[in-house]
Parts: C-alpha cells; sequence; structure tokens
C-alpha cells in the first residue's frame, strides 16, 4: 500500500468519524431536556427512598438501618453502632414490617 493510499484511507476514516460525531451532536442538540427521565432498578429506588426518609425523620419508636434488614425499639443497644446518618425511624412495628425490615429481639 502506497503512501498516498494510506493518506486517503487515512481521511476516509477520520472523515466517516466526524460526520458520526456530528450526527450524534446534531441529535442530542433536537432532544428536549424535560423528555430525559432517570429510571432505577427497584432496588436502588428503594434504596434511594429510604436515605430521604432517613435524613426527613424524627425519632419514632424503633430505629434501623438503611443498609440492614432489622429494626430494634431504640432503647436496645445495637441502635448504638448504626450511624446517625444510616438510621431510619418508625413510628410502629407495622410501619417497619411494610418497610421490609424484621424485627430483631434485643438482649440488654
Amino acid at each position: 500500500m502506497s503512501l498516498i493510499d494510506r493518506l486517503f484511507l487515512f481521511l476516509g476514516i477520520t472523515l466517516v468519524f466526524i460526520f458520526i460525531v456530528g450526527t450524534v451532536f446534531l441529535y442530542l442538540q433536537q432532544q428536549d431536556p424535560s423528555d430525559l427521565q432517570i429510571r432505577l432498578p427497584d432496588n436502588e429506588a428503594n434504596y434511594f427512598n429510604q436515605k430521604l426518609i432517613a435524613k426527613n425523620q424524627k425519632e419514632g419508636q424503633y430505629v434501623a438501618s438503611i443498609n440492614g434488614s432489622f429494626y430494634y425499639p431504640p432503647n436496645c443497644a445495637a441502635t448504638n453502632r448504626i450511624k446517625d446518618m444510616y438510621k431510619i425511624w418508625f413510628f410502629d412495628d407495622e410501619e417497619a414490617r411494610q418497610a421490609g425490615y424484621q424485627i430483631k429481639t434485643c438482649s440488654k
């Protein structure tokens, strides 16, 4: 392959690349940002929602970790191992069970 053939091949590949990038750029420019939606898998969406609840909810009767699967009475020593930023509070036993947590008996 001669030098001129290599140069034409390089220019051809470069032009195709520029055309593709330009087409994608123009397509994205025409998109309405309000049409974009971010969809999380259920487990990630649930985790995100629990973090919001944990930040905004005051103390209740039961406490759990947003990273765990058990809930405890607030006077349980196990709750001291949960950092405040990971605590989620429930006002009653039913609310904790509906959120998917299981009761953990506490040994004092």
